[in-house]
This record gives structure tokens, sequence and C-alpha cells, in this order.
């Protein structure tokens, strides 16, 4: 820990010395295992040992930034040279202000780490996925597997040259991805899912390669439906998808540069009053978690969505200091190789108070959603396939759909939700409930 704080700092004074107003250093160490599954077997299994920094410095708010493989304090003090270098040929910007300032108090999250985690080996990971391969086997022998399985270990130090430091390790475990089950002629069923944790203990495998191939298999003889409004109900990682692309437009940078459905739209009301959705870092164990974002400024709990009323956008140090709003926190970098952006964290619905079953039972004719992108334009606009779904007749699933679209809008989506269930998938760091709503056009090739 020390010595890549001693090398930050240094790089840090190096970078001033050379003319940086302010700068900051990240440096990171990953060991990564990879399986990948194809067929029925494993593919490839990768070891991949990365470590690296980057200097981002700032001049008249002017930003240059520069990374390279390796850690050394002379890697590091020559890319602080280089990204000061840049900085000064760049373009200045009058709306930078400053990088974060050290905070008295920082969270305690715990589950980031998991020594169990750390003490796994790659012949371990390989045990389980012949495990999982079998599983999904004994469900049917001819289906086809485009899966993975992960480990990730990670220790990062961050410092800036207005005395901000930190250090942290994190772990986590992912597996899962596409299962496909093809019968004769044009008949392919298929489904997908992945899991993630930070802790072994969360990591629960049995049986999910299983369902996913069972999921495969309700998706075989697939129909053509008509084009028809209709009531859809989300399953719950439906509702995880949904979920990030309403809060992913809130993106302070997207709203400053006009490039988002909600520009202009804070504090007003966006959707049914059912839909709360506060985004929570400090869950422990959760797959988003974190102590710090990605500028060391002090995760918090906070409420983006409130009775369908936007309460805040989402904010780093540069769009909170531009707009001279309070900084959310929410800046993030995805290793060191990567500036800085927005991004939420884990985003926790409230829940309703009917179960799931009664939201289906109650639709006559509807779309039961297992996957669709959801994803809306600048205006609003979303024109999405439905990856998996299936036809509800008489609050029953009735048969699974191809070839069908959802276009509405995000504000149509948003408003015409009715009801959102009592009952939950739980990942770590996810509360998925079901959410039905009403009257959304789905176009069918029928």
């Amino acid at each position: 820990m020390e010595k890549l704080l001693e090398i930050a700092r240094k790089a840090a004074t190096k970078a001033r010395s050379e003319g940086a107003e302010f700068a900051d250093i990240m440096l990171q160490k990953t060991r990564s295992f990879s399986i990948e599954l194809e067929g029925l077997g494993i593919k490839n299994v990768t070891i991949n040992d990365d470590e690296g920094l980057s200097v981002r410095s700032f001049v008249d708010g002017a930003l240059g930034f520069c990374s390279v493989m390796g850690i050394s304090t002379d890697m590091a003090e020559k890319a602080s040279i280089n990204s000061v270098a840049m900085a000064k040929v760049a373009q200045a910007d009058k709306d930078f202000i400053s990088l974060p300032k050290p905070q008295e108090t920082y969270p305690n999250v715990e589950g980031l780490y998991d020594e169990a985690i750390e003490k796994l080996d790659v012949e371990k990971l390989v045990d389980v996925a012949k495990l999982c391969i079998e599983e999904s086997r004994k469900i049917d022998k001819d289906v086809t597997l485009r899966s993975s399985i992960n480990l990730y270990r990670t220790e990062k130090a961050l410092c800036n040259t207005l005395g901000l430091e930190s250090y942290y390790r994190s772990t986590s475990l992912g597996a899962g991805g596409m299962h496909i089950i093809r019968r004769p002629g044009d008949n392919v069923g298929s489904f997908s899912d992945y899991y993630s944790a930070r802790r072994l203990a969360d990591w629960n495998l049995e049986g999910f390669f299983a369902n996913i191939t069972k999921m495969a298999l309700k998706f075989l003889d697939a129909q053509k439906i008509k084009t028809k409004t209709v009531p859809i109900i989300l399953s719950p990682f439906a509702t995880r998808r949904l979920l990030y692309n309403i809060i992913a437009p809130l993106n302070a940078e997207s709203i400053q540069h006009k490039r988002s459905c909600f520009t202009g739209k804070k504090g007003e009301q966006i959707a049914n009053p059912l839909l709360t959705i506060v985004d929570n870092p400090l869950i422990p164990g959760g797959v988003f978690s974190s102590v710090i974002d990605g500028e060391g400024v002090a995760r918090r709990k906070q409420t983006i969505i409130d009775k369908g009323i936007i309460k805040t956008y989402l904010h780093n140090s540069y769009t909170s200091n531009k707009s001279k709003e309070e900084n959310t926190a929410n800046a993030s970098r995805g290793n060191y190789r990567s500036g800085v952006y927005i991004s939420p964290t884990n985003l926790i619905p409230e829940l309703g108070t009917v179960p799931a079953a009664e939201l289906i039972k109650n639709v006559k004719d509807g779309v039961y959603v297992y996957g669709c992108g959801f994803s809306p334009n600048a205006n609003g606009d979303i024109s999405s396939t439905i990856d998996f779904g299936y036809w509800i007749k008489d609050g029953e699933l009735a048969f699974p759909i191809k070839n069908a679209m959802i276009g509405t809008t995000i504000f149509e989506l948003l408003n015409n939700i009715e009801a959102i269930s009592s009952d939950y998938v739980e990942r770590p760091g996810q509360i998925l409930p079901t959410i039905k709503i009403n009257n959304i056009r789905v176009s069918g090739a029928k």
C-alpha cells in the first residue's frame, strides 16, 4: 500500500513542478482469471497480470492525460511530465474549477475484498466450470454454451495535488453468458444471464447454468405476434436493464451538453409516483459498492428519483463545479487506461404491495419481457427488440415470441407504470422486482 501511495505522491509533486495547477494519479494492479466456455467444453483459460498508472494534469482548466503500463517512480514522473505538456497545448476550459479536496470522513463498506477469493486458483475455477458444463449437459445434451467464468483481484492507489489520498483492494467473481439450443429448421431457443459477487460466500452457482439452459428450452418454438398495444410485465432481469437506462441519462455531462432526454427536467415529475430509485454504493458486498468514487470523493446513498420526480443529476467534480451543484460522487474509472466518466452504482427501487404472480394473473393479453434494451435516445424515444419474451394470455405465459419490438418513449414507459411487485430477485447489491406497465405498443412481424 505505502509503496504505491509513495509513487503517486512523487508523481503529483512532479506534475506541480512542471506547471500543473491540479493533477491526480491513479495506480492499479489487477490479476484476472478468465475461463471461456464454448459448446460443451472449455475453449480458453487465461491468466492476466496487468499493472499501470495514469496521470491527469490541468493547466488553465485544459486536460492532459497520460497512461502507461508498469509501475515505478520513474514511469510515474515521466507520465506526469507528458500529461502536463499535453495540458499546456490543449484548449483552456473556463468551466474547470478544481479537483476534489480530502474529506474529513469516509464510509466503511464491508465485503469489497474477500481473502477467500484471493486464495482461489485457476484450477479451482476450472473445476467449477466443469460442474457448470455438466449441469447444462444434463438438461440438454445438445446445448451450446457461449459463457465465461471470471475472477478479478485489484488494488488501486489514488492521489491528487490537493492532498487527497486513498488505497483499496477489491475482489469479484462473475459467471454466465448465452446458452443456445437448436432444433431442426430455424427453431432456436436461447437465454442469457450473468451472476457477479464480491464475496465467495455470495457466489452460489449451484443450478445457475442449468437454469439458463432450462430457460433456453422454454424459448424454443417461438411464434410471431401481431402489432398491438398491450400491458407489458418486466421480469426482474428486464427491470435491472430498465433501471440503468432510466438513471444513465441523468448523467450531468450529458445534461450539460443537452444530449439527454432529461435535460432541464430536474425537479419535474417524469414517472408515475410509484417509482422511487435510490443509488446506494454502501451496500455490503454490492457489485457496484465502493468507499470512494473514481476521483476519491466519499460515496453516499442518495435518492435519484423520488415518487416519480427527478431529485438530482449524477455528478463528478467537473460537472458539479460547472453547474454549482453538489457533487454526488458518481465519478467512475474503468481502469488506469480510461478517463473519468459518470455512472450510477447499486440502483434500488422502492417495492410495491402486490406479488409478481398477481401482476401476471390480471393480464388478459400482454407480453412478459425477460430481456429488452429500453435505451432512450436524446429525444426520449425507445425502439428496442424484445430479446426474450412471452405472450401472456388470460393470466398465463402462453408461448415464447420472436421478431417483436417495443416502440414508445421513456416518458410514456415511466408514466404508464401501474404496479411494482412486493417480491423480488436479489443479487449482491441489487433488488429486482417485477414491474407492470400499461398501454405499450409492441410491434410484431405477423
